[in-house]
């Protein structure tokens, strides 16, 4: 009889510990794919500001273009070469570019 006691107990706290791991397992796998989703809407985000910067910049050099001798190509050209000068990364993706990858983020 106490043999039966002695297993119904095990089989008890196994069955408890069982539980707990399960419900650890879903609490942590939930929580990171509630991250992972803010995670994606923050990239979302970033890259519709960064094609609206890339036509807000055609948007200048057409406007500069009017009022110089230089073409809106030019304009774009000399203004990275610029910002390189400043310190920072050359933009070197198209709108285009970026459109395709928000498409294949947007996938996910």
């Amino acid at each position: 009889m106490n043999e039966i006691i002695i297993t119904g107990i095990f089989i008890c706290i196994a069955t408890i510990l069982g539980a707990v791991c399960t419900i650890a397992a879903t609490f942590y796998t939930n929580k990171k794919d509630k991250e992972r989703k803010i995670l994606k809407e923050y990239v979302e985000e970033f890259a519709d500001q960064l094609i609206s910067y890339w036509k807000l910049e055609d948007m200048y050099a057409d406007a500069l273009s009017k009022y110089t001798s230089k073409k809106p190509k030019t304009q774009k050209e000399d203004m990275r070469d610029a910002i390189v000068e400043d310190g920072y990364t050359r933009p070197k993706q198209n709108n285009n570019e970026i459109e395709k990858r928000l498409k294949e983020i947007r996938k996910f």
